[in-house]
């Protein structure tokens, strides 16, 4: 979220995080993440989905955004 970072590091950034809700999201996931932390996250990835100028960061910042609600799809 943070637009002064280089667009390099925000892109990686998006792709770990992206890559880390499909090994840490789950709740029967080794080491998940709490309830707290992952409402956090939500907030902010919503947050920044939607004042994303970059065409490629948005783009994964909607994939992350994807993968979180496919998987607390019911809740």
């Amino acid at each position: 979220m943070d637009k002064e970072l280089p667009t390099e590091i925000r892109y990686l950034a998006i792709i770990q995080l992206k890559n880390g809700v499909d090994k840490y999201w789950r709740k029967n996931a080794m080491n998940s993440l709490k309830a707290d932390e992952k409402s956090n996250i939500r907030s902010h990835l919503f947050e920044s989905g939607i004042s994303e100028a970059d065409s490629q960061l948005a783009l994964q910042n909607a994939l992350a955004i994807a993968k979180v609600v496919r998987i607390d799809y019911p809740k």
